[in-house]
């Protein structure tokens, strides 16, 4: 019986031992087992150096491009440096920007190319452009990657290249949008505008006519907009900024359909003649005057058409007064032409006609449709023509 104790205990110490040996064997091997192969990059691109920029990671640059008004600069621009710094060539297939707001430019010796194949040592010129105005106030950041061919149906991408900005508004608007809601015709309406800007786009205000301070117009005569108490210097945010306050008024005799525009700065001029910066700023107007005209639908699109000719559209209009009704387009290569009138129908047709005497090019024009009464309907014709075959 001892013995058979002692032969027990010394299986089960040499099965541990055993175990012990196999799972060493299994752990050493997983530790020796090499990494997934890693595709050697046989080249470099770098973007070389300039004050500003830094590396993210090995193919990653973010430029600080600092603080950017978008009144003063618009358009931002910078010019940097492509660099391969590798052993073997490398091809820059194409740049792509993130917002479509940025115009990229790739350069070869002075010469705009649209790739290009870089020996070692060799180096190209990359020109960004970023359009900021309409920007909203505040940190932003564009990315622009510069990518090589596509291998196995993936676009290898050389470098990114990350841009922040801080946007500032030398001009604000309080609201930043005028929207009227739903107005009844005959009504009319008012909204309050507020507008800040830099003390230094004006000379002392003190000291100028009236004719020059910042004034607000539209080119839609159913909108008027009037100064409201002096033109005042406050401190805004540590800095001082003049305000001005409007009140924006919509005529009672607005047309029926849709809103949309704008208010702009007139370009008052300074004393020495020359035209203030405000010029092109703008707010946007929205809203809907409704009335005893309706149309469906209440705006024609035509979209992207290859000009050349003529192409229809139709909007059934509804009114009290279908019998009375007369049509007609606020452009020569726009036609408006209405179904003849039924005493029992409760709607009308209308033909809205794009002429073959449409020029190229985005396209904004408007229908207008009035009663017996003078009552008026308003409907925005929008669309772009192309050449053939684009």
């Amino acid at each position: 019986m001892r013995n058979f104790a002692l032969t027990f205990f010394a299986t089960l110490l040499l099965c541990a031992l055993l175990l012990c040996a196999v799972s060493g064997t299994a752990q050493a091997g997983e530790l020796a087992l090499p990494h997934p192969a890693t595709a050697p990059i046989p080249s470099r691109l770098t973007l070389l150096p300039v004050p500003g920029m830094t590396i993210v990671d090995r193919n990653t640059y973010r430029y600080d491009a600092g603080v950017v008004d978008v009144i003063r600069t618009p358009r931002l621009e910078r010019t940097f440096t492509l660099e391969n710094d590798g052993k073997q060539p490398v091809t820059i297939a194409r740049l792509r920007g993130s917002c479509g707001c940025e115009e990229l430019r790739l350069l070869r010796g002075g010469k705009a190319v649209l790739s290009t194949r870089l020996d070692p040592g060799e180096t190209a010129t990359l020109h960004l452009a970023i359009h900021l105005h309409g920007g909203q106030s505040g940190p932003t950041r564009k990315y622009l990657w510069v990518d090589g061919p596509e291998a196995a149906g993936q676009t290898l991408s050389l470098a990114l290249l990350e841009v922040d900005l801080s946007l500032r508004q030398s001009v604000s608007f309080t609201p930043a949008s005028l929207n009227f809601g739903k107005v009844e015709a005959g009504t009319g309406a008012a909204l309050p505008l507020t507008v800040s800007l830099d003390s230094d786009l004006f000379p002392d205000p003190g000291l100028l006519p009236d004719s020059v301070l910042p004034l607000l117009q539209s080119a839609d005569p159913d909108l008027q907009v009037e100064r409201v108490g002096p033109l005042q210097r406050v401190e805004e945010g540590g800095e001082e900024r003049l305000r001005q306050a409007f009140q924006v008024l919509l005529s009672p005799t607005a047309h029926a359909g849709h809103l949309s525009g704008d208010l702009r700065f007139t370009a008052p001029r300074a004393l020495d003649g020359s035209l203030s910066l405000l010029a092109g700023v703008s707010v946007p107007v929205t809203g809907t005057v409704s009335g005893a005209l309706d149309a469906i639908p209440a705006t024609v699109f035509f979209g992207s058409l290859p000009a050349g000719k003529p192409v229809r559209r139709s909007v059934v209009l509804s009114s009290v007064m279908l019998g009375s009704l007369s049509a007609s387009g606020d452009a020569p290569w726009l036609q408006a032409t209405l179904a003849p009138a039924d005493p029992s129908a409760k709607h009308r047709l209308l033909t809205v006609t794009l002429t073959a005497r449409a020029p190229l090019g985005p396209l904004q024009g408007k229908v207008t449709v009035t009663t017996a009464r003078g009552e008026r309907l308003d409907i925005p014709v929008i669309a772009e023509l192309t050449k053939s075959g684009e």
